[in-house]
């Protein structure tokens, strides 16, 4: 498994002017783009875009290639240049909390004949309500074999149920005493 370090990502501020994808193209100049891991929230800017570099050399062997995303936020994300999946309604800004997303990648591979063991990708955020900033973990990206990224999303799964549940069960309780306390109706 891959695991895609901000440091190898950019990020800019608002959406494409043409009103096309052509931030998603792969071959894009980044020369105006800003490190992503110095990205603050900023409720002045509702929608960026991240661009993300990374060899995936190592996947060609691997038999179903998968990318996984963790991103609180709605997203559309690119590979390529090429429309690879969306989380969440992009004209509202609304998704669910089940934000650990797991996108397929056909085969062949995805690479661009010129340079085929460098992959950009790129997430579409539009909403004020993300926490996307590299240092609260906010947004992760890993790629790597479909069953393994599958095993391990269940494993965060249960780990995040896991910690959720004294919190469960104490609210449990509670709700069952009023309930007693009522008396018989």
């Amino acid at each position: 498994m891959l695991t895609i370090a901000p440091e190898n990502c950019v990020w800019h501020a608002g959406d494409d002017a043409s009103g096309a994808l052509h931030w998603a193209a792969p071959d894009l100049d980044e020369s105006g783009w800003k490190p992503y891991s110095i990205w603050k929230l900023n409720p002045d800017e509702p929608r960026i875009w991240i661009r993300c570099h990374v060899d995936l050399s190592p996947l060609h062997a691997t038999a179903r290639p998968a990318l996984q995303l963790t991103v609180r936020a709605a997203y559309e994300l690119f590979v390529n240049g090429s429309p690879a999946g969306a989380f969440g309604n992009m004209q509202t800004g609304n998704f669910t909390a089940d934000v650990v997303r797991l996108f397929h990648w056909p085969r062949p591979f995805p690479f661009r004949p010129s340079q085929p063991s460098l992959s950009g990708y790129c997430s579409r955020i539009p909403d004020k309500r993300f926490d996307l900033a590299p240092e609260s973990n906010g947004a992760e990206w890993n790629a790597g074999d479909r069953q393994l990224l599958e095993d391990r999303r269940n494993s965060l799964a249960f780990v995040n149920g896991s910690q959720t549940l004294p919190t469960t069960i104490a609210f449990f309780i509670v709700g069952i005493a009023g309930v007693m306390m009522l008396g018989p109706i």
